[in-house]
């Protein structure tokens, strides 16, 4: 049966907070966290979380999880470079980005199964040869099977190679199946139980069946209407 991912209590709560606010109370309710003293880095990992789990990619594969996931290192340094709550902008337009698409009718809500990783065989080369194989056949759940298998004992780059060597060919068709492997993904649940993990790409992206500043001192508060009507604005953007 299958069993449905989960995070550590902590980060369940602030997983939820993101999935569950409702869309016209989210940018508030973030300041408000925020303001309470929540760490932006908790939110903005509850955000790429949330929208890992929560939500899939449309048909046209604009939007869902790739552009808020792909942002995260951006956010994060932007955050650190904006002088007080203004610090803040990019991780309340990364949680009302999330929490947007999660509620967009053709992006969410879904759930996000566990995955059971196939049996370690000891054959690394072998292992990786079946990713590939996977990934040609569009097997996702296969090729999310033997990854979470692989991560445990293979560095990222050999990871990222197997699904180039898959994607590139393709890339004459659509850019993303290129660029999409580069990015970082979403969760993994082992059966061990040891939590959520970071890897490379997004198998089922490759497997998808197509044919082949801080310019100095701001004075407008951050809470004041027009600075809440950008901030919406901007997550209300298409991705």
């Amino acid at each position: 049966m299958a069993r449905l991912v989960e995070f550590p209590q902590d980060m369940e709560r602030e997983v939820r907070f993101v999935e569950d606010t409702d869309p016209g109370q989210i940018i508030q309710a973030t300041i408000d966290k925020l303001r309470a003293g929540e760490a932006p880095n908790t939110l903005m990992t509850a955000a790429a979380l949330a929208i890992s789990r929560s939500c899939e990619l449309p048909p046209d594969n604009h939007g869902g999880p790739v552009h808020p996931i792909a942002g995260i290192h951006a956010t994060h340094q932007q955050a650190g470079r904006l002088d007080g709550e203004w610090g803040f902008v990019p991780v309340i337009q990364s949680v009302a980005l999330a929490n947007k698409h999660i509620h967009s009718p053709d992006m969410g809500p879904t759930v996000m199964a566990a995955i059971e990783p196939v049996e370690d065989s000891g054959d690394v080369e072998a292992m990786l040869d079946a990713f590939a194989v996977a990934l040609m056949k569009r097997q996702s759940r296969q090729a999310e099977r033997l990854l979470v298998a692989l991560i445990k004992t293979v560095k990222p780059g050999q990871i990222l190679n197997a699904m180039l060597t898959v994607a590139l060919p393709q890339n004459a068709f659509d850019d993303h199946f290129s660029s999409i492997p580069c990015l970082p993904s979403g969760p993994s649940t082992t059966s061990a139980g040891n939590g959520p993990r970071r890897y490379c790409g997004r198998p089922y992206a490759i497997c998808r069946a197509i044919p082949w500043s801080n310019s100095g001192p701001v004075s407008t508060p951050i809470s004041s209407p027009a600075t809440l009507s950008f901030i919406g604005a901007s997550a209300n953007s298409r991705r």
